[in-house]
């Protein structure tokens, strides 16, 4: 037969045989409550910088959701859409709540229920960067010269990491061309090639990010610095 959940709770239900009464079988049923007690998100909180636009923070935000039901029932459902009347990118910590879809039509979901996530907006530090030379910057073919990136933060007392990425550009920073692939000459200093084959005027600039608990700054730029390498032995 049919059976129908009246209310939440667990139930054992016995049948007997119609023509053997004293063969029985047992079944255990737990009704649960039709109404979802909360939704577990993956991030639950998100941080990002000052003047990040709505949309922008709605694409990091989490696309599916676990529903949580009573007796450790779980349905996992997807995100169709987040919603925060007065998110406007200002510094402060904003509520964003979800509407999902996928649950069966019998489930219900208070308003207090839904998925949210705790967006924080920071003012980001400031970073700065300059670049130093080891040594005379007009030099004869094959003489080592290294240059540094010095970056500062402001305020000062982060615990996150700057990434350099190195360029050669025009005299004026422009037109600038990172040096090698994905992964090469990104760390603070930069070894300048020195052979026969770079003989010439070459300007050097650093670009540096900062990045703390998943916010990383815009890159900015260091001073530009001009390289010499002479083809033949330059007369000191």
């Amino acid at each position: 037969g049919n059976i129908v959940g009246v209310a939440a709770g667990t139930a054992t239900i016995t049948a007997k045989s119609k023509t053997d009464e004293t063969k029985t079988a047992t079944c255990t049923v737990t009704v649960v409550s039709n109404a979802v007690e909360s939704f577990t998100v993956s991030p639950s909180t998100l941080k990002v910088a000052k003047g990040t636009a709505k949309a922008d923070v709605i694409a990091k935000l989490p696309t599916s959701a676990t529903a949580n039901f009573a007796s450790s029932v779980t349905k996992e459902c997807s995100v169709s859409s987040w919603a925060c009347e007065n998110y406007g990118g200002g510094v402060g910590e904003y509520t964003f709540t979800g509407t999902v879809n996928g649950l069966p039509s019998y489930v219900t979901v208070a308003d207090d229920k839904k998925p949210t996530v705790t967006v924080t907006v920071v003012e980001p530090p400031v970073v700065s960067v300059s670049i130093a030379a080891s040594g005379n910057t007009s030099v004869n073919v094959g003489t080592s010269l290294t240059l540094t990136a010095t970056p500062t933060l402001n305020p000062t007392g982060g615990t996150g990491k700057f990434a350099y990425k190195w360029y050669m550009c025009n005299s004026d920073g422009t037109n600038k061309v990172k040096i090698g692939a994905a992964g090469q000459n990104e760390s603070e200093t930069f070894t300048v090639p020195t052979t026969s084959s770079d003989a010439g005027d070459k300007y050097y600039v650093c670009g540096v990010t900062y990045t703390e608990d998943g916010l990383t700054t815009d890159e900015v730029f260091s001073n530009v610095i001009k390289v010499t390498v002479y083809s033949q032995y330059k007369l000191e």
